[in-house]
């Protein structure tokens, strides 16, 4: 069988099976031309939309010409291969005689061994058909999507790798992969979070340490953060024209605060295919699903577009109406399914924050827009949440307004530190002077305090968990459409041991913001506290890209099904990640002594009374039990006492 091998990462190549010598193509629309043929092999392309494709600028006439002589030319080159199948309906590459790098990459990356991993990460050489531009835009757009979607897998690829080489003690191959990564995206957060994790655990502190230095200075440079001023408070982005404001669209239902940011939706674009009722439904559904989970202005497309009339771009308008944030995207069909790719971007840097592709197949465009829009709605959220607290803890020691002191409150909690708990709910408490039925204050105050409960910090648990259900009742009767007071509610309802109205809340709370991942490691973690350990530990495990938040749940749920090794492996990531989160000692301390190690796991607890006296105490005379099966606990406990503790 005479065969076609064609690499496509990296550039382009060509050669015929069993021959070292790559095919010279004199045409670089030729090598196009196969390379679209090509992704994938065994689709049909009509001979419409090649000209499109790659003669957009030419005649009919001319484009049907041009078509003709560059099959011509890789006849030529190809001159006894049977693969290439050309009639009247359109131009086809037969799967059974081409195989190309990016087919056999899909193929290995959607493995789950680690040599198929591996495999996939090998493959993954460059950039797709890098360097192979042409003077043609939907050429180079059809590219560039590609592009976006095999570095996507490639990233997924490389962070599944990354959690396998760390988690099985391969730090060598860890720092590799991590700085693979980097190369790729110098953002990238979890290669960032590993190379940190995996240099302390290799022993090299200061090279941990500054390597962490370098990701927050980093971090705060790419993401323009402002210069602060003599008095400490970061300079504020420039306020809305006061001849601007009738025609921003009203703030979302939910309780706006005072001086938080401005998002500029811009309208999503189409191809010239696609019509413009379509993207003017895609845009209202993005604007919908945002309006209903940021608390913040939304400015429309609708008004983009006005104001536009008079300005260079779209971007320039957002930025003229005083919008610190604006979304855009595009929406296109390939064969009877769609991709949207939408960026996240700072207005007033230019800087892409976040981008996110999402693909659907279905005849009902309209019913699918909704679908897009949840989507990518929870990654614009996180990345905006996440970019806001970089700028608001550049000017934590000035007076804050309600967004960033709610903002700051929201960091202190997510540094799980019983220091910062304190100065977290003062921060709610202040939201809450300022904008008394303020629903996210409320559920951010009863966090505080579910927290100071579950830590044992200034409140016994029988007294913080009915308090923290009650001040979360009272945001849910202020909002019950808001997915982040849904959240708290499920998380005070689990501690208080009403399992069933738990798991509702967080469901409804993933109902109204599907794909965030806070909420569904909550629910993974719920689940397991309720019997259902092996779905909670993987509703957890695919949570750990955004972070390592999962991990200590993770240990917890591994000691509940008795598998003491992986309890402190798991333990001891979260330590290296949170050293202050004294439960992690308490669940590695545990599963040593179940392990018959007790000189380490009282190391392990002493190491936690340290870090918060009497906490271990505490733990013996928790009432009431977080575990559906109260013999949880006392699984828990008995592993604590095997170390020698006795309280």
């Amino acid at each position: 069988m005479v065969g076609l091998q064609l690499h496509l990462f990296g550039g382009f190549s060509a050669r015929m099976d069993g021959s070292k010598k790559a095919l010279s193509f004199s045409r670089r629309k030729g090598a196009a031309l196969l390379a679209v043929l090509a992704t994938p092999a065994g689709r049909n392309r009509t001979r419409e939309e090649l000209a499109d494709l790659l003669w957009s600028r030419t005649g009919e006439d001319g484009a049907r010409n041009n078509l003709r002589q560059n099959l011509y030319h890789i006849r030529g080159l190809l001159p006894d291969f049977p693969g290439l199948v050309v009639t009247a309906q359109g131009l086809q590459l037969k799967p059974e005689f081409v195989r190309t790098d990016t087919a056999e990459f899909d193929a290995a990356a959607r493995g789950d061994s680690l040599t198929a991993l591996e495999r996939a990460a090998e493959l993954y050489a460059g950039e797709f058909l890098q360097g192979l531009s042409l003077s043609e835009q939907p050429f180079e757009e059809w590219r560039a999507r590609e592009a976006a979607r095999l570095l996507d897998i490639a990233l997924s690829v490389f962070e599944r790798l990354l959690a396998e080489y760390e988690t099985s003690g391969r730090y060598a191959d860890a720092v590799a992969m991590a700085n693979r990564a980097l190369a790729i995206d110098p953002l990238h957060e979890f290669a960032h979070e590993t190379l940190v994790r995996v240099y302390a655990a290799e022993g090299r502190h200061g090279l941990s340490k500054r390597h962490a230095k370098r990701y927050r200075e980093l971090l705060a440079s790419e993401h323009g953060i402002g210069v602060p001023t003599r008095s400490g408070q970061l300079q504020r982005d420039p306020k809305l024209p006061g001849d601007r404001a009738a025609v921003i669209d009203a703030s979302p239902a939910i309780v706006a605060f005072g001086d938080a940011p401005i998002v500029a939706v811009l309208p999503i674009a189409c191809s010239q295919r696609q019509s413009a009722s379509i993207s003017h439904a895609m845009t209202a559904s993005l604007i919908a699903v945002l309006a209903a989970v940021l608390p913040m202005t939304i400015i429309d497309h609708r008004t983009i577009l006005a104001v536009s009339a008079v300005s260079t771009t779209t971007r320039t308008a957002a930025a003229s109406l005083g919008a610190r944030y604006a979304i855009e995207g595009s929406l296109n069909e390939f064969n009877g399914r769609w991709r949207l790719d939408v960026s996240l971007i700072d207005v007033g840097s230019g800087r892409h924050l976040w981008t996110g592709s999402s693909w659907k197949g279905g005849s009902d465009l309209f019913g699918l827009a909704d679908g897009f829009a949840f989507d990518i709605a929870a990654g614009i959220l996180r990345s905006i949440e996440l970019t806001e607290q970089i700028r608001t803890s550049a000017a934590k020691n000035g007076r804050l307004d309600a967004w960033q002191t709610f903002q700051h409150g929201l960091h202190l909690l997510s540094v799980r530190s019983v220091k910062a708990l304190p100065e977290a709910q003062a921060a709610f408490e202040r939201v809450i002077e300022l904008e008394p039925f303020n629903h996210r204050a409320q559920a951010g105050l009863a966090r505080c305090v579910l927290d100071r409960g579950i830590s044992l910090f200034g409140e016994t648990r029988e007294n913080a968990y009915p308090r923290a259900l009650e001040i979360n009742q009272r945001a849910h009767s202020f909002g019950c459409d808001d997915w982040y007071v849904n959240w708290q509610l499920g998380m005070a309802y689990h501690r208080n041991e009403k399992f069933d109205l738990a798991k509702d809340a967080l469901l409804e709370a993933l109902r109204l913001l599907p794909g965030n991942l806070d909420v569904q490691t909550d629910l993974g973690n719920l689940l397991s506290f309720m019997g259902e350990t092996d779905q909670g530990i993987r509703l957890l495990t695919q949570s750990l890209r955004w972070g390592d938040r999962p991990s200590l749940l993770i240990a917890r749920s591994q000691l509940q099904t008795r598998n003491y090794t992986a309890a402190v492996c798991w333990a001891d990531r979260e330590i290296q990640s949170a050293p202050n989160n004294t439960w992690a000692y308490l669940v590695r301390g545990s599963a040593l002594g179940h392990l018959d190690r007790p000189e380490e796991g009282w190391a392990s607890l002493m190491e936690c009374e340290r870090r918060h006296s009497g906490r271990v105490n505490g733990e013996f005379a928790v009432a009431p039990s977080q575990y559906s099966d109260p013999h949880q606990q006392d699984h828990i406990l008995k592993g604590i006492e095997k170390c020698g503790w006795h309280p």
